[in-house]
């Protein structure tokens, strides 16, 4: 299953965040980690790059582990923490706010591209276990 990035509402962030006008188009995106405008997202390598790069501290299917929090918790459904967040946090790491488990450093090593599978892939274990 795919889907296209929904990214309308990431677009007018990106032009806030970066200054209407200052950067050259797809520089906002860019500075936000975010895939190219209407990038399709591919379940297969969001489970594959979740595998290799998540689950050692979110746990196998999203459950945690005594190194990282559930990424299959009310805590992470869309309304709180949008999409949006898995990039910034891949890009900038996360301070620890929610949980005790430290502060997570930056993936730069994850593309913008992988960071959206990844993001499907964690929207759908979360839909399974009904978070919507």
């Amino acid at each position: 299953m795919s889907r296209i990035v929904n990214t309308g509402y990431l677009f007018f962030t990106s032009m806030f965040i970066a200054g209407c006008g200052e950067l050259q188009p797809g520089e906002g995106r860019k500075n936000l980690h975010l895939p190219e405008e209407g990038y399709i997202v591919d379940l297969g390598k969001g489970e594959s790059s979740y595998l290799d790069n998540c689950q050692v501290c979110h746990g196998r299917l999203g459950s945690g582990t005594r190194q990282g929090p559930p990424l299959v918790h009310k805590t992470y459904e869309p309304s709180h923490h949008p999409d949006m967040a898995f990039h910034l946090a891949v890009k900038n790491g996360v301070r620890q706010h929610h949980w005790n488990f430290g502060d997570m450093p930056p993936q730069l090593h994850v593309s913008p591209e992988r960071t959206a599978d990844i993001a499907a892939y964690i929207r759908t274990i979360q839909r399974k276990q009904g978070i919507n």
